[in-house]
């Protein structure tokens, strides 16, 4: 669905620090890593990308997609 929108699917991912900054001690349960190699695997993405910051807004205002999910 999200990939007939546009010529390329990105997704981005938030860090693990992030994700502990955002929802505290024993998270993420799957570390960055692990997430971003399932997400790539899956045959609609193209990138993955992770960020560092508790909002993504930033990553969103450099790449400054066509469409955004």
């Amino acid at each position: 669905a999200a990939r007939a929108l546009g010529d390329a699917l990105v997704v981005a991912i938030n860090s693990d620090r992030s994700v502990r900054e955002l929802k505290g001690d024993g998270r993420p349960v799957i570390n960055e890593n692990e997430r971003a190699e399932i997400l790539a695997a899956l045959r609609q993405v193209n990138y993955v990308t992770i960020f560092d910051n508790v909002s993504p807004r930033s990553l969103i205002a450099e790449v400054l997609p066509d469409v955004l999910v």
